[in-house]
């Protein structure tokens, strides 16, 4: 898949673990994207929001000091689409119950799910089931 078919896009990303955080930007490059912020927590991702200019905001559940969920919650009023990204099985109950959550990827990630839940979260589509 190619993200030439869609306009690249501004994105944000947390995660604390910095293989996985190697691993989006790699992915997002790939699919044509760029990264504009790169946070290894919730409070991070909040600090450098504001500086941005951001069209999707993609984030782990699980971090220190702040998780995504919760930092999502704070960033909803800026009508920012976000993907949450867990290992946990449970994790499409939590986006089925929570907004701003346009779409829930599962850990480990494939470029296809994640050009996927790209694509959706543009589109204002947040139903990936």
């Amino acid at each position: 898949m190619s993200g030439s078919l869609n306009p690249p896009l501004r994105v944000a990303i947390a995660d604390d673990d910095s293989d996985m955080r190697e691993i989006l930007i790699r992915f997002l490059v790939k699919l044509g994207h760029e990264v504009c912020l790169v946070a290894t927590n919730g409070d991070e991702l909040l600090e450098g929001f504001p500086k941005q200019s951001v069209d999707v905001i993609i984030t782990d559940l699980d971090m220190p000091f702040l998780d995504g969920l919760a930092a999502a919650e704070e960033l909803s009023r800026f009508e920012v689409p976000v993907i949450l990204i867990s290992g946990h099985a449970d994790l499409e109950l939590i986006r089925r119950e929570r907004e701003p959550i346009i779409a829930a990827l599962r850990k480990p990630l494939n470029l296809q799910s994640l050009e996927q839940a790209i694509v959706l979260a543009t589109l204002g589509d947040n139903s990936l089931d």
